[in-house]
């Protein structure tokens, strides 16, 4: 490689990583880590959505289905049910 292609290179690097950017919610000032060190900190500090759940309620969740389903048939076999 020539030195004015590896000068080149590095001059596309640098101007890659100092160019601002939009990323979702966050206005990012350029690509350096240490100058958008409170976006990551912010990032660290959520604390995570999730859903809580335990199998024996799911169980139980289908279980009334199924048992409200059978309530309300009358008859049904593999090719029809009859409901109330």
């Amino acid at each position: 490689m020539s030195v004015g292609a590896y000068r080149s290179m590095i001059d596309q690097q640098w101007k890659w990583f100092h160019t601002p950017c939009k990323e979702g919610d966050f206005n990012i000032k350029n690509f350096w880590l240490e100058d958008n060190l409170g976006i990551w900190i912010d990032l660290c500090r959520i604390r995570p959505k999730t859903a809580i759940f335990s199998m024996s309620s799911v169980v139980k969740q289908y279980t009334q289905r199924k048992q409200v389903e059978a309530d309300q048939t009358i008859f049904k076999n593999d090719n029809i049910a009859i409901v109330k």
